[in-house]
């Protein structure tokens, strides 16, 4: 008996392996495998991706020089409302540390609907990163003595925007 496979054979085997092959490629297991690939790892990360979406990299943010300088505005001014925010944030997350799990937001940007059911501020949120991302991208190699009054005042006036 030959062991050897005829041309007939050969090709019923090739098309049994390229339907094999096809229905591994199309598997909704390889598929959903595929798609957590792309999710990144990082929690912040993670989060650009939640509120941007998968294209979340291409996406440029504005920078300081984008703000502009407010006017006639003394720094001291800004004081009540970076205040009264910083208390709003800080209740907003104590609420998530003290509520009932049903009611965690997981994030410090929501209203309350009845004092007790969060509901999630996401464009609040992705604001908050925009923020984060113009801080994280200021040219430090650029502020002096000049500079830094300008930057404080342009960084003042956009949180007091995004957060009051």
């Amino acid at each position: 008996m030959d062991d050897a496979l005829n041309s007939t054979q050969l090709q019923e085997l090739s098309a049994a392996i390229a339907i094999a092959m096809d229905s591994i490629q199309n598997s909704p297991v390889l598929s959903a495998i595929n798609a957590l690939s792309g999710i990144p790892l990082h929690p912040y990360e993670r989060l650009k991706y939640d509120l941007f979406g998968a294209d979340y990299k291409d996406i440029k943010f504005k920078t300081i020089d984008d703000i502009e300088v407010p006017e006639s505005v003394e720094l001291i001014e800004y004081l009540p409302q970076v205040t009264k925010t910083s208390d709003t944030i800080h209740k907003k997350l104590l609420h998530n540390a003290t509520c009932e799990p049903q009611h965690i937001t997981n994030t410090a940007f929501f209203t309350l609907s009845n004092d007790t059911i969060p509901i999630p501020d996401l464009d609040k949120h992705r604001e908050h990163i925009e923020f984060v991302e113009m801080v994280k991208h200021i040219p430090v190699s650029n502020i002096n003595s000049s500079t830094a009054l300008l930057y404080t005042k342009k960084l003042l006036s956009e949180y007091i925007r995004i957060h009051g």
